[in-house]
């Protein structure tokens, strides 16, 4: 039943959003890590708050691209 509360959290709002909630959890995550760290001051709140990486832009391959792919996926040789 916790996956779907999940599920309709996810539905709700955005998850990557970062409410206060998840700054106080990644404080408390920090501190318990600092705690058993060997070098506490290495260890940084934003290390344990999730971040969305920005999508990368899609480039679409030439057709000169995609010949020279697959044919060196097939093990052909371009004649010359």
């Amino acid at each position: 039943m916790d996956w779907l509360a999940f599920i309709e959290l996810e539905q709700e709002e955005d998850l990557w959003t970062v409410r206060k909630a998840d700054i106080y959890m990644a404080q408390i995550a920090a501190e318990v890590r600092r705690g058993i760290s060997k070098k506490p001051n290495a260890v940084k709140v934003s290390d344990f708050l999730l971040r969305k990486n920005p999508p990368r832009p899609r480039i679409k391959p030439t057709l000169e691209q995609s010949k020279k792919f697959w044919a060196a996926a097939v093990g052909l040789k371009k004649e010359k």
